[in-house]
């Protein structure tokens, strides 16, 4: 499989890089929000587990079977 004509010359290679470059900027910026994302997932896993360690530290509470928490 092979290019068209159109873009062999000049500037369809132009067209070509100018693709390219807009690829990788969303790549990059997609790289970005997964990064922030990982960040603020780790972040809010630790204050899970934080309080899940307070809550069971002393306080033993029976849930009530009509709790939404139990179901």
């Amino acid at each position: 499989m092979g290019f068209s004509s159109e873009l062999c010359s000049p500037q369809g290679h132009g067209v070509l890089q100018q693709m390219q470059e807009a690829e990788l900027r969303l790549l990059e910026g997609m790289r970005k929000w997964m990064a922030q994302r990982v960040k603020s997932d780790r972040e809010y896993a630790g204050l899970l587990h934080h309080m899940s360690l307070q809550d069971s530290g002393g306080q033993s509470r029976a849930i009530s079977p009509d709790s939404p928490i139990s179901q």
